[in-house]
């Protein structure tokens, strides 16, 4: 009984194998690998290319794979079409009118206090945190120069040693208080979930403006990193500061979503906190701003 089970995997595994496909995905213009394209099997599931711009397909599958990335054209095709190499065209990107000005205004948007409970939160492999940030008077219609955010230390268990985990920030326009346009995605950081961290984000040339609909910041944790390069199946975590405190320099809304969720729900944060915290207590990110105006 024990070989026909052993037999069965074996078998299983191999056809697994055989219909497995390694794909490299390539800049038209530079010829390189571009790593950490967002690869969409289908409604509900998905990949990202890794360091050295690979990833895997099931060849015999009747799904389309869509892959897509802000800097780029996205691109959808068969799986079972798909040859050994996916070449990605960059887009064109528009010229603005710039107006320079030596009556700027510089305002800066200090951390809020720490929460004392859940001071912090792990975002896991594929899920975005997103927070909904609207101006308050003063600041609508202000240029983001700087954006800084702060990571604790992961929780680990003594048998764990570094862990190298990837994530990137994204922002996002808004549209009746759900995302809309990605206007900005950061390069991936490769950070050490054992250390306390602090990142800063310089905008100056990004031109992101906080109109007075808002803007989502979101936190977007692609996955841990073997030595190698490639993205293994652990799911270890960031955990960014988090703050019960509220200013009257913005209103905030914190979210979570799944990056490969096809109906792109927000999920309150606070709804997933609920349980373990007071219910009129309302936790969100926690960041440093640099305003202009």
């Amino acid at each position: 009984m024990k070989k026909h089970i052993l037999f069965l995997f074996l078998f299983m595994f191999t056809a697994i194998q055989l219909h497995s496909q390694k794909i490299l995905v390539i800049d038209s213009l530079t010829q390189k690998p571009i790593p950490y394209i967002t690869v969409r099997y289908n409604k509900n599931d998905g990949t990202y290319t890794d360091e050295k711009g690979y990833f895997t397909v099931n060849n015999k599958s009747n799904d389309s794979v869509m892959l897509s990335h802000i800097a780029y054209n996205n691109y959808s095709i068969k799986a079972a079409l798909i040859k050994d190499t996916i070449i990605m065209s960059p887009k064109t990107k528009p010229l603005h009118e710039i107006i320079i000005t030596n009556a700027n205004s510089v305002k800066h948007i200090d951390f809020l206090k720490k929460s004392f409970n859940h001071g912090s939160f792990p975002i896991s492999s594929r899920v975005e945190l997103v927070t909904l940030i609207i101006p308050g008077t003063g600041n609508t219609n202000a240029m983001i120069t700087k954006l800084e955010l702060r990571f604790e230390k992961k929780r680990f268990e003594k048998t764990e040693k570094d862990i190298k985990t990837l994530f990137r920030i994204n922002l996002y326009t808004v549209q009746q208080e759900q995302i809309h346009d990605k206007i900005f995605t950061s390069a991936v950081y490769n950070r050490n979930s054992l250390k306390q961290e602090k990142v800063e984000l310089d905008l100056t040339d990004s031109d992101i403006q906080l109109s007075e609909n808002g803007l989502f910041i979101g936190i977007e944790v692609i996955g841990d990193v073997a030595v190698n390069g490639t993205l293994t199946a652990n799911n270890n975590s960031v955990r960014p500061l988090l703050t019960d405190r509220t200013t009257n320099d913005y209103t905030a809304k914190t979210f979570l979503r799944y990056t490969f969720d096809g109906r792109k729900k927000l999920q309150p944060l606070n709804t997933v906190l609920e349980n373990n915290v007071d219910p009129k207590t309302k936790r969100n990110l926690s960041f440093g701003l640099t305003l202009t105006k």
